[in-house]
């Protein structure tokens, strides 16, 4: 069964209300990237040191990408939102499943 584009919009603002809600401490994040393959990373939000100030992301239209800070590679990545695996917050994890799980 497909979801509906509400299942959808909810999940996005869940996950970005977590991702937010830890400020500026970092967690991990795991996700599957475009090319399908599943990437987890130790992120932080908020992290303004290391802008060019080279303009907006070029994500930053599209509603399902948030921009974070890699810790292990020292840049930005962009994370989709819909297809977030899991969220580890202090400890705390927090799995999203896919369609199908």
């Amino acid at each position: 069964m497909a979801k509906t584009k509400l299942q959808i919009e909810a999940k996005r603002a869940v996950v970005l209300h977590a991702m937010r809600s830890v400020g500026t401490r970092t967690f991990s994040v795991t996700f599957i990237k475009k090319d399908g393959t599943l990437r987890t990373i130790n992120a932080q939000m908020r992290v303004t040191k290391h802008l060019r100030g080279t303009g907006p992301a070029t994500t930053a239209h599209l509603p399902q990408y948030t921009r974070v800070f890699d810790h292990q590679k020292e840049e930005y990545r962009n994370v989709n939102l819909d297809t977030v695996q899991e969220l580890v917050i202090d400890k705390n994890q927090i799995h999203f499943y896919q369609e199908g799980e």
